[in-house]
């Protein structure tokens, strides 16, 4: 039997929607959140899956404020050697990796890119980018620095934004190595 997916009923609403009511969420509940979905990717990983489309919309949350990643529709597993195409762009331009803009292979690391693009926006109440296109947003991600840390609100202290920076690094093996290790530095602020 080839492996499937069942997905629960979840009663709560997505991240998006939290944060189109608040703007930008307090320090603590960001990096939790952030700390629950590193936890989950990770788990996804260990069974060889990739989501490839991590973003506010796609995080569910509970009425106990428990994280639930949703929308697995361009998980990538480690057998799908060969699936997807080279050159063909798979994700959302405000949260895609650099690798992902320029349709080249991804794995968790692409992840881990784009839940620190998702962790930016949970804590500065926009995502790093914006763009008038999707080709501009993926060339942002692809060349442009993430804003300075000066720009930022002030509860953003430097060793978070550093987490922020290590996360989005352009280069994949800058970023953190697992989502465990992330999940580890996010519980230490």
């Amino acid at each position: 039997v080839p492996p499937f997916f069942a997905m629960e009923f979840v009663e709560g609403g997505t991240l998006r929607q939290l944060l189109a009511e608040g703007g930008r969420l307090p320090l603590r509940k960001a990096l939790d959140l952030a700390t629950q979905m590193a936890q989950g990717l990770q788990a996804a990983a260990e069974k060889g899956v990739i989501h490839r489309d991590v973003k506010p919309d796609n995080v569910m949350l509970t009425a106990r404020g428990q994280v639930k990643l949703t929308d697995f529709g361009l998980v990538k597993t480690h057998e799908d050697v060969g699936l997807t195409t080279q050159g063909v762009v798979m994700g959302t331009p405000l949260y895609m990796s650099p690798e992902q803009a320029e349709g080249r292979e991804v794995d968790l690391r692409s992840d881990i890119y784009s839940l620190g693009a998702t962790l930016f926006h949970m804590l500065v109440g926009q995502p790093p980018f914006l763009g008038e296109s999707a080709l501009v947003l993926m060339r942002a991600h692809a060349e442009s620095p993430l804003p300075p840390h000066s720009s930022l609100p002030g509860s953003v202290s430097a060793n978070v934004y550093a987490v922020v920076q290590k996360m989005m690094a352009k280069r994949r093996d800058d970023r953190y190595p697992t989502a465990l290790a992330l999940a580890r530095d996010l519980s230490n602020y």
